[in-house]
């Protein structure tokens, strides 16, 4: 059988990349936390950190939560009765949820003070380009 690891062989070797690039990512937060004047320890707390994040960006909170909705409905897809409305409910919300993320990222750059290619850089390569907007001379403009 033709496994991840079977393809990938140094992934079962490195297991801890992944772990330091969320410990990267919630450092990062935590400095953009901190320029745009909130707590950096809401960056810890999984859900909250997102709803804040779009709260910098200009977007509603409430939006963060779409993804994680609609992921608890594609959960709960083997209940009989609601299985067909629970994955068309929860693909529908993910969709919405991925593209509000792609604004969302054009909406962070700019309200740091970047653009457009920036925000392509937060698409593309998240860690690094957060971790230029928390380290980085750029001023948060509300």
């Amino acid at each position: 059988m033709n496994t991840l690891y079977d393809r990938y062989p140094n992934l079962e070797q490195h297991p801890t990349a992944g772990l330091i690039v969320l410990i990267l990512t919630v450092i990062a937060m935590w400095k953009i936390f901190n320029k745009a004047g909130r707590s950096g320890i809401l960056s810890l707390i999984p859900v909250v950190n997102t709803w804040v994040l779009f709260e910098i960006a200009g977007f509603p909170g409430i939006v963060s939560l779409f993804g994680w909705i609609g992921l608890l409905c594609l959960g709960l897809v083997a209940i009989p009765a609601l299985g067909a409305l629970l994955m068309f409910v929860g693909l529908a919300l993910i969709l919405i949820f991925l593209v509000a993320c792609l604004i969302f990222n054009f909406r962070l750059s700019s309200v740091f003070g970047h653009g457009f290619l920036f925000g392509l850089g937060l698409c593309f390569f998240n860690t690094i380009f957060l971790l230029i907007l928390g380290f980085g001379s750029s001023k948060y403009q509300s």
